[in-house]
């Protein structure tokens, strides 16, 4: 059995990189890749190199947990409860509004009468797909903008109406209140039990590991697929689990860091997830087809009608009110799931459950070319909404504008020549440059000395790239790294230059060299300026050699002595 599942890992990883590759180049969605991937070698439409779905679907699973985790990490719960309004108000009626909607069409226009499938349809329709979201936002880097913070906290209040309906399923022919309060009350359970652990428990724990950077990945993980079997023992998801474990440990200094040495991991393991979904597909019939174009066609119609004037009523501009919609117009694999229980339950018909796995890739692959070009379409079409009545601002209800405030200083690790740049950085800086300052580092005693003096910090390795996706260093006006080769660890300069040059091409790059060899190598390759600590120490110990041939020895030896018992330095 292990030989037999280490063998479909293979030949899914396998279809996966023989399609991404061409995608890839083509600008095709690599979600669109992996699912094709599948279909090529499942037992349905494809090779057949893979017989059973189930033998990956499993381990697959690991892929949303991971997933899930990451994005609980991300999760800024002040600015979640900042747009509270909008996403209780807007959820409610974009909840309510789908439902209504689904169940009028599908039992009047499709099945003409009223049925466990009309409903089950009702609320596939009503549930977005949080994989695809976040994977996509992740990608494009734009978890942190204004519609991406509403389209979490609409996915997060979906999650409890899935939650609500998951506990009231099997008895769905006598349903009663007290289902529900039971599965509330495991939800509020679960996150009591995190926040009390996240309170008194992990603070320690992680401040003991956060030295050894391999210890808080592991301790991390280990937290994360704690709670995933406290939830599963609570009948709720374990999903759900993972997003209250990041959730928890967000307002962590280590949580960036755990989420940039994560992706990869999860990356495998999504690949994975959709690989799974394409073997899933069957020879559809005439009817699954037409029903899964109806369900396509409702869920882009529902999210417009429901989202789009919540919002905008609510104040938000019509950019806000829209990249909120298209966000959130795919339908989730979370209704994969419920349909699966429902056919065991015989609520519904295979053919069904094979029109929602349709519906579902459909409606994916369409935000996977929808989501990365939101505000293209919002430009071309803002015209018509404003023609229509739909008036437009350029920023409300704290919209970003649409060009992200840049910061003037990104620092790259923080040591001893990091420590006496900043004296001086402060000495000669204004406040409103300093404020926006950014140092990214991964010693926690330099990250807490540098916060108690009001230094903006980051708690990570620069020398993981996702790292500095993770920081958002795309918006940085200099960048600059103290650090030699000798003392960084799992990169270099040159590493850094190529890295950054590519994230933030118009940058300017200061970078650090004991040779002058490489500090020539650097400048070549399109650095701005490279600091050389013996040239540029040379250079002053001159200058000092020639003052004492003018001046009493004693003067300057004083001097230097006041000067470095005034400096304050954070690394002496």
């Amino acid at each position: 059995m292990q030989t037999h599942l280490l063998e479909d890992i293979g030949k899914s990883v396998i279809a996966a990189g023989a399609i991404g590759v061409p995608a890839y180049y083509l600008k095709i969605p690599l979600i669109l890749a992996y699912i094709a991937g599948g279909i090529l070698i499942g037992p349905n439409l494809g090779f057949g190199f893979i017989r059973e779905h189930d033998s990956i679907a499993g381990i697959s699973e690991i892929g949303l947990v991971l997933l899930m985790f990451i994005l609980g990490l991300e999760i800024n719960l002040k600015k979640l409860f900042e747009m509270g309004r909008a996403v209780l108000f807007t959820g409610a009626i974009q909840i309510t509004g789908t439902l209504l909607l689904s169940l009028a069409v599908f039992s009047t226009i499709i099945f003409s009468q009223f049925n466990y499938e009309v409903v089950y349809v009702a609320i596939a329709l009503t549930l977005s797909s949080t994989l695809i979201v976040v994977k996509i936002l992740s990608d494009e880097m734009d978890l942190d903008s204004l519609p991406s913070r509403i389209t979490l906290g609409l996915l997060i209040l979906q999650d409890f109406f899935a939650v609500a309906f998951l506990a009231i399923q099997p008895n769905l022919s006598n349903i009663d209140s007290s289902s529900i309060l039971i599965s509330m009350a495991r939800v509020l359970t679960l996150i009591l039990v995190s926040w009390l652990c996240a309170r008194f428990l992990l603070p320690a724990l992680l401040k003991a590991v956060s030295k050894h950077s391999e210890l808080l990945l592991i301790l991390a993980m280990a937290w994360c697929f704690a709670m995933c079997g406290f939830a599963n023992t609570l009948h709720l998801s374990m999903e759900m689990g993972a997003l209250i474990a990041g959730i928890s440990i967000a307002s962590f200094p280590y949580h960036l860091d755990v989420a940039a040495k994560i992706i990869s991991l999860r990356d495998f393991f999504i690949t994975l997830f959709f690989v799974s979904l394409g073997l899933k597909i069957p020879l559809p019939h005439a009817s699954t087809i037409q029903l899964a174009a109806w369900m396509t066609l409702m869920v882009f119609a529902t999210r417009i009608l429901t989202i789009f004037p919540t919002l905008h009523r609510l104040g938000f501009a019509n950019r806000v009110s829209l990249l909120t919609a298209i966000n959130l117009s795919q339908i989730s694999e979370f209704s994969i799931v419920l349909a699966s229980l429902g056919l065991g339950y015989n609520h519904i018909s295979k053919d069904l459950l094979v029109s929602f796995i349709l519906a579902m890739i459909l409606t994916a692959l369409i935000s996977s070319l929808l989501i990365p070009r939101a505000h293209q379409i919002y430009k071309l079409i803002n015209p018509f909404l404003m023609f229509i009545g739909f008036k437009d601002t350029l920023q409300t209800n704290g919209e970003e504008a649409h060009t992200p405030k840049k910061k003037s200083i990104v620092m790259l690790g923080f040591y001893k020549d990091s420590s006496s740049l900043l004296v001086e950085m402060q000495k000669n800086l204004s406040d409103e440059i300093l404020s926006r300052l950014m140092i990214v580092d991964f010693n926690p005693e330099a990250n807490y000395t540098l916060r108690t003096k009001n230094v903006q910090t980051v708690f990570g390795d620069i020398s993981n790239p996702d790292t500095l996706k993770m920081v958002q260093i795309e918006n940085a006006d200099i960048v600059i790294c103290t650090l030699s080769d000798r003392v960084l660890k799992g990169t270099t300069n040159a590493k850094l230059l190529f890295q950054i040059k590519k994230m933030v091409p118009e940058a300017k790059i200061i970078l650090t060299s004991e040779s002058v060899d490489q500090a020539l190598e650097l400048y070549s390759h399109g650095a701005s300026y490279v600091y050389v600590p013996r040239v540029l120490g040379a250079k002053t110990l001159m200058e000092i050699m020639q003052t004492l041939t003018l001046e009493s020895g004693e003067h300057i030896r004083n001097k230097s002595i006041q000067a470095l018992t005034e400096r304050g330095e954070i690394i002496p």
